[in-house]
């Protein structure tokens, strides 16, 4: 899981981290995470308690998480798993780079059906 890694660079690291935001291209994984764990079987409530945990420690040494939504058609990190010939995995590929989109402003990054943002109609 992100979190078990974003926990340990935190930990770890001597540079302050004052964000941290996480990826997901599963809408269920993301909504089990906001839920009590009671509500689950022990396999998934013990992951949803352990990452509440580990984000409730963040959040009590003042850093923000996020846990953000991206399409699994533009999630890089599925690349290995959709049979990727070498060329998709050289240095300067997506693989390698991160996905364009975290180079775009925050604003224009993919939303989920739980982000959308309001518009109010202009008259």
């Amino acid at each position: 899981m992100g979190i078990n890694l974003a926990t340990t660079i935190v930990e770890e690291s001597s540079v302050k981290v004052q964000r941290i935001v996480l990826w997901t291209d599963s809408l269920i994984h993301r909504h089990w995470l906001t839920q009590p764990s009671r509500r689950y079987k022990d396999y998934v409530a013990h992951r949803i308690v352990d990452f509440q945990e580990k984000v409730e420690s963040l959040e009590q040494n003042d850093i923000n998480v996020n846990i953000r939504y991206v399409p699994t058609e533009i999630n890089v990190a599925d690349i290995g798993t959709r049979g990727a010939s070498p060329p998709c995995l050289d240095h300067d590929s997506s693989w390698q780079l991160g996905p364009a989109l975290l180079r775009d402003p925050e604003n224009e990054w993919p939303r989920g059906p739980t982000e959308q943002v309001c518009e109010t109609p202009q008259n």
